[in-house]
């Protein structure tokens, strides 16, 4: 957020300097990120003058130029070259006279002004634009002056170019009272008062009371939807007559970045940046039915915004409507094109609203309209302010646009924002905050903060919150207030540092992390994605019904509302995000909880998610198309997850039914899926953009957990021999499962069986019969006590084959 320091004087009288404001604010919770100096030193001035435009007419050799004689003042007139299209007689403009040098924005090469021709004729001097003259981008064309601006002063003097400092202060989201610069005067206010001159106030403002206004225009306004709009305020404006803004005015919106507008657009603007209200200026003659109605309309309603882009409302957008029910503005967003302000507006209807945040917030991103009005509403703007920001409004609006109050004050408020009272008790005040403050000085920074505060004479106070601090609800909060204003440097230093050591922790974590450790040495990074989510998406991608999500109330981040209910959610997140950065080779993993409602009770499990996506290594002349990350790689980490847990070898059955994969297998014990992987379902995959192949896996790491406390793990003694290794190729029926291969061999073979291998899988008709395969297999064998004779060696091996024939119809190979 941008803070002007010349903005900030307009309310509050300050001596410190710009770095130590800075500390200042920073102390006071308003975090100054960075410091800019703006503005045009008055020396870069020098040589320019207002002058007024006598005459202007074509330039006889040249189609895009003009002539103009221009009165520079002290009876000097001067004939000026002039390449602006918006030049015309009459007009009060800037002048560069001979021998000045300017200073061109941005900090491009200065430009000296001489006498000299141009296509032929005299140029005594240069009639200059904003950007010329250092005070901003705009080459649009001159800079037109107010008609009052006076012959011949000095361009410093006329338009008081003093430097401005910009603070650049990086607002957390509880700050909803200070999003405007009379939000940060305030608290500057209570700095000083506890700190400097506890009788400093704030410097008036002027505004236009309007309650007794009657008027002759007539205008209905209907509110469809109380709780997304709690307060409508409005009123009708006649007599406009729109044009450029004061010059005092633009420089303001200019120090915020903003381009100014107009006089009518630049004061709501103005009256927002002021008092953290937004306004909107609606021309009254494009109003239908001379009457507003806010209200939702159906899906994928057209509206055009004031950037001239149509787009498909969504039926949750709060719109601005006309009497036919057409949209004029996105309510506290975006303003329509057809009903703004022109140059041909002479009445117009000013809004003063508030907007529930979470209805902004949601129509904001939704269409990725990030503006500033969106920003104040999110963060919680004050529904009491409504009428007087309006009331401002109507002040500058006469002052700047000739306006006239033409109609009475439209307030709708069924249900007032009341302050909240809050009990306040200064010895636990001392104890959260470590403040050495008394009853009395506790009292006095609450008061300080224009709160008020009555005293119960039993060591409590009950303080009653302004409703622009909606933060602002517990004991607690206003402990923090005290502290920032009080300042945190106040907390006394006990001379020893306390702390309570954690108890003991999950038994389970140097297993976990171990699993880790291996997971990242296969080539797989960890990562950690957040545990909130966005509801509707869960719901659109099948992640959980709408009954069967946590929600909960995220004022940082309204879009988060719910608990992430499948672990797999955070790493296609990612995953996401690394692909539209070009990035799409990826393993992840991560270990996570994911929360689900089971009627009144919430389910929280914790799981292990494994993430494949395009190439596990990249091109090489020994593999031109590198290799993949595929199911067989998937499975390799899958299935080995029980072993490094001592759990041994997962019998792993068919997916069936699952609608988070199009195929998969998983490990089924006493009726829990404890593993499952596969290739993630295509329907899921394009709720993220993903367009590749997704592998993915997870595990119950609680499941995991029990079976291995469950499980007895003997030591047993390494053999002292050396391994035996024997292959047999069996011909079986395609498809047979190789884990029932793997099981027969370790129900046969016991503890000698060390590994068991598929080398080979071979495929002939004519050789093998039709509908057979053949597998390839090796086997490590090994004895504890002992080595394995031939003899004892050839029967195992009878053994095996015999019981592969008799379970599996096998046909050996020799």
């Amino acid at each position: 957020m941008r803070i002007s320091l010349n903005w900030l004087r307009r309310y509050i009288d300050i001596g410190e300097n710009p770095q130590e404001l800075a500390d200042i604010l920073t102390s006071l919770g308003l975090e100054v990120e960075g410091i800019e100096q703006t503005g045009v030193l008055p020396e870069h001035l020098e040589g320019v003058v207002v002058a007024e435009v006598l005459e202007c007419w074509k330039h006889p050799n040249a189609d895009r130029l003009r002539l103009t004689r221009v009165n520079a003042g002290g009876g000097s007139i001067l004939q000026v070259v002039c390449g602006a299209p918006n030049v015309e007689a009459g007009q009060k403009v800037l002048l560069a006279k001979e021998g000045a040098t300017l200073y061109p924005f941005g900090g491009a090469k200065p430009i000296a002004i001489s006498r000299g021709k141009i296509r032929g004729e005299i140029s005594e001097g240069m009639l200059c634009a904003e950007d010329e003259l250092g005070l901003g981008p705009s080459h649009e064309g001159i800079l037109v002056l107010d008609p009052s601006a006076t012959v011949g002063t000095p361009a410093a003097e006329h338009l008081d170019v003093a430097c401005d400092t910009i603070f650049e202060i990086g607002l957390t989201p509880n700050r909803a009272d200070a999003t405007s610069h009379l939000g940060v005067a305030k608290d500057l206010l209570a700095w000083y008062r506890i700190h400097r001159d506890k009788n400093k106030i704030l410097l008036p403002v002027d505004h236009l009371k309007l309650g007794s206004v009657t008027g002759s225009i007539q205008i209905e306004v209907l509110v469809e939807q109380n709780e997304r709009c709690p307060r409508y305020t409005g009123m009708c404006f006649s007599g406009i007559e729109v044009g450029p803004s004061p010059e005092w005015l633009q420089l303001c919106l200019r120090a915020m970045g903003l381009q100014p507008v107009n006089n009518v657009v630049d004061v709501t603007n103005f009256v927002m940046y002021e008092m953290g209200q937004p306004l909107h200026a609606f021309d009254f003659d494009a109003i239908a039915g001379q009457r507003i109605r806010v209200m939702n309309l159906p899906e994928g309603s057209p509206f055009t915004g004031l950037d001239g882009i149509t787009r498909e409302l969504k039926a949750s957008d709060l719109m601005i409507c006309d009497g036919n029910g057409s949209p004029l503005c996105m309510a506290g967003v975006f303003g329509g094109l057809h009903s703004g302000v022109s140059t041909s507006t002479r009445r117009i209807f000013v809004e003063s609203a508030h907007f529930q945040a979470s209805s902004v917030r949601r129509s904001s991103m939704g269409h990725q309209l990030r503006t500033q009005s969106a920003r104040c509403f999110e963060k919680g703007a004050d529904p009491n302010i409504c009428l007087l920001a309006l009331e401002r409004a109507a002040f500058l609006l006469q002052s700047t646009a000739r306006a006239v109050p033409d109609s009475p004050v439209v307030d709708l408020y069924p249900h007032p924002v009341l302050p909240a009272v809050v009990r306040f008790n200064g010895q636990r005040a001392i104890r959260l905050s470590g403040l050495d403050l008394d009853h009395d000085q506790a009292k006095e920074v609450l008061l300080a903060l224009d709160m008020e505060v009555r005293d119960l004479q039993d060591g409590n106070l009950e303080v009653h919150v302004p409703t622009n601090k909606p933060d602002v609800l517990r004991e607690a909060d206003l402990v923090e207030e005290i502290s920032r204003i009080y300042g945190l440097d106040h907390i006394i230093d006990p001379g020893t540092i306390r702390f309570a050591l954690p108890q003991a922790g999950d038994p389970n974590w140097m297993v976990k992390r171990s699993l880790a450790d291996w997971l990242s040495a296969n080539g797989l990074m960890e990562i950690m994605s957040l545990s909130m989510v966005r509801s509707a998406g869960c719901i659109r991608a099948g992640w959980a019904l709408e009954e069967e999500l946590v929600f909960v109330h995220n004022t940082s981040n309204v879009q988060l509302d719910a608990l992430k209910p499948s672990v797999c959610m955070g790493g296609l997140e990612a995953l996401q995000f690394n692909a539209n950065r070009q990035q799409g080779d990826l393993a992840f993993y991560e270990v996570a909880r994911q929360y689900r409602r089971k009627g009144q009770e919430i389910e929280e499990e914790e799981m292990l998610g494994i993430w494949l996506c395009g190439l596990r290594e990249a091109p090489h002349w020994t593999a031109p198309k590198g290799l993949p990350n595929d199911f067989y790689r998937l499975k390799a980490v899958m299935s080995s997850i029980p072993g490094k847990l001592g759990l041994g070898v997962p019998a792993f059955e068919p997916i069936q039914h699952d609608p988070l994969f199009s195929f998969g297998l998983r490990w089924v014990s006493d009726g829990t899926t404890v593993l499952r992987f596969g290739k993630l379902a295509a329907k899921i995959a394009d709720c993220f953009d993903l367009r590749r192949e997704i592998w993915y896996g997870e595990a119950r790491l609680e499941s995991l957990m029990a079976m291995r406390s469950e499980t007895v793990r003997p030591f047993v003694e390494f053999g002292k021999h050396p391994f035996v290794k024997r292959d047999l190729a069996l011909v079986l029926d395609a498809g047979t499962p190789f884990d029932r291969i793997r099981e027969i061999a370790a129900e046969k073979l016991g503890i000698l069986l060390v590994d068991l291998q598929l080398f080979d899988l071979y495929e002939n008709e004519d050789q093998l019969g039709k509908g057979k395969q053949s597998y390839a297999i090796n086997l490590t064998l090994s004895q504890a006590e002992g080595a394995l004779t031939s003899e004892s060696l050839e029967s195992l091996m009878d053994e095996l084959m015999a019981e592969y024939t008799r379970r599996l119809g096998a046909y050996i190979r020799r």
